[in-house]
């Protein structure tokens, strides 16, 4: 664990008995680098969009309008929704949808990064030989993707439709280590511990969380028990980390099947996109309007956790207190990963999307300029 790691390297007399954040600050200063400059800073923006099924055309020319807002903003870094392009189905129609690397969504966020010379990046589903996977990609300035990031866990019924798959969370960039937490990931323990562990400058929080329908077994009081889950997720993160962070939500309608004999969903995105900065202030926040937010952070190696906090490890597994249908998400998961295991019908799917877009396979033709 985190914890229990040693730091072999000495600089000083009586430094054994300081913590490692202590030590980076004394050297810094011995280098006289404190007392040179102040902490590089970074523009980002978080574009909180609609994102409706199957409607790619749509959804990446919305996405182009806000990217253009914040890249006028003087953002440099760019955050889009997790799953932003195709929409969020719950059922095997998201299949139908899914991409393999360098098809339609990596291609726009390449060639939209490279037109504003900025990073950019969201998910989209991925489709690899016989599988399907939740994969973030960032595009950099030169208009290519410098790094993808798959969803570790998949949450409750997505486990239906695609594979979760370890990485170290981490992506190098020229503008410093990018963390990224897919949506369900950032409520567990191995997510920061990942990004503690690769020195992350900071985190990226890509949500597609809509709020559960309300029912007669789901009530209002459990719907805002779920929207208070990664409320100011961003700043708590920041807080937990010492670095800055970016959460970003969709907002809008939300309707899809579920799998098995779970019940039709018809609700909303509550949206709840949030800008942080290392010490955990709020820096801009949205409600659920559709919309870009830029604000300015510091990367400050200093103010980094060198380990999780006592408070964070003792919840287990997770990070924090999270809702009573979270714990009993294992249960569903478990199910879909045996279901999507033996269904028949993935194995085929996912080979025949993921040979869409190579050589001699026609695609649609999309515009992309909105």
């Amino acid at each position: 664990m985190l914890g229990k790691l040693r730091f072999n390297s000495m600089t000083g007399p009586g430094l054994a008995t300081r913590s490692r954040a202590e030590r980076d600050a004394a050297d810094a200063r011995r280098f006289g680098k404190l007392e040179s400059m102040k902490p590089p800073t970074l523009r980002v923006g978080a574009v909180q969009m609609v994102s409706e099924n199957g409607a790619l055309e749509a959804n990446l020319g919305r996405a182009m309008r806000l990217v253009h807002e914040a890249a006028g903003l003087g953002a440099r870094l760019i955050l889009l929704p997790e799953l932003f392009s195709h929409g969020y189905w719950l059922c095997e129609k998201a299949w139908t949808l899914a991409e393999p690397r360098g098809g339609e969504t990596e291609s726009w966020l390449c060639e939209t990064a490279a037109s504003l010379g900025l990073y950019l990046g969201g998910s989209y589903l991925q489709a690899r030989d016989e599988h399907f996977y939740n994969v973030f990609a960032l595009a950099d300035p030169a208009g290519q993707i410098c790094g993808r990031v798959p969803k570790q866990k998949p949450g409750s019924v997505e486990a239906y439709l695609f594979r979760g798959e370890e990485s170290s969370h981490i992506i190098e960039t020229e503008l410093g280590r990018i963390g990224v937490g897919i949506c369900y990931d950032n409520v567990f323990r191995f997510l920061p511990e990942a990004l503690i562990a690769g020195c992350a400058d900071i985190a990226l929080m890509p949500f597609s969380a809509p709020t559960p329908q309300q029912t007669w077994y789901y009530r209002r009081k459990d719907a805002e028990a779920f929207r208070a889950s990664y409320r100011h997720g961003a700043s708590n993160y920041a807080r937990l980390l010492g670095i800055p962070a970016v959460q970003v939500n969709k907002c809008g309608a939300w309707k899809s099947e579920l799998p098995a004999c779970f019940p039709a969903q018809d609700s909303k995105f509550d949206g709840q996109s949030e800008i942080a900065d290392g010490g955990g202030e709020t820096l801009g926040e949205l409600a659920d309007q559709e919309a870009a937010i830029v604000a300015e952070v510091r990367l400050d190696p200093v103010r980094k956790s060198r380990s999780l906090s006592e408070e964070a490890r003792r919840h287990g597994r997770w990070i924090a207190p999270v809702p009573t249908e979270f714990k009993l998400y294992w249960i569903i998961e478990a199910l879909g990963r045996r279901s999507y295991d033996r269904n028949p019908r993935r194995g085929e799917m996912a080979k025949a999307r993921a040979r869409a877009g190579h050589a001699g396979s026609p695609q649609p033709s999309v515009d992309w300029s909105g």
